[in-house]
Order: structure tokens, then sequence, then C-alpha cells
């Protein structure tokens, strides 16, 4: 019971996460600002449990991308996810969010 109060937990931290850097990344996207998109990627640095980070553009293809250790890439081009989700692979978690900064217009 214990194990799986502590993965419920990093799911939802690691979610809220996912969801504060989909939020204070839409400038970036809408701008084209590659930097500051890798400046809010760098900002998980403070969390050692992070060590790769995406924000994939709608083509696709890595728009900014943050590696704790640089020889180290998870993310293989299949295109935008279809859905926000999470999942567990090989011991690590992968969480997807959409980032929509045309939602409420």
């Amino acid at each position: 019971m214990q194990a799986f109060s502590l993965r419920r937990d990093l799911i939802e931290n690691m979610t809220v996460q996912a969801d504060i850097i989909a939020y204070n990344s839409t400038a970036s996207l809408m701008f084209n600002d590659r930097r500051t998109a890798e400046s809010l990627l760098a900002t998980l640095e403070v969390n050692t449990s992070i060590t790769t980070a995406y924000i994939i553009s709608a083509d696709g293809s890595i728009f900014a991308s943050y590696n704790r250790d640089d020889d180290v890439t998870f993310y293989e081009s299949a295109g935008q996810p279809a859905r926000e989700e999470y999942y567990f692979d090989q011991g690590r978690l992968h969480i997807y969010k959409i980032i929509e900064w045309m939602r409420n217009n």
C-alpha cells in the first residue's frame, strides 16, 4: 500500500510541475522564443528527480530541452501525443502535457 501511495504522490507532484511548465511556456511557443523556453526548462534542475524534459512543437520536433545528463536522450520523434497521459517505463515516469495557449478563445 505504501508503494502505491508513493507512486501516486510522485505522479501528482510531477504532473503539477508539468502543468506549470506548460502554462509558462505558451509565450515562448507563440513568439518562437527557444532561449526563454530553454531557460524555463533549466529551472527543473532544482528537482533532482527530473532527468529530462522537452517542449515539443506542433510538428513533433523538439522546441526546447533539458537533460540533467547531456549524454542521455529519451525523446523519439513520433509527433505530438494525441492526449495527455503518463506512464512508467523502465522505472521512469513519462508525462505528456498538451500546451494550449488559445484554450479560452
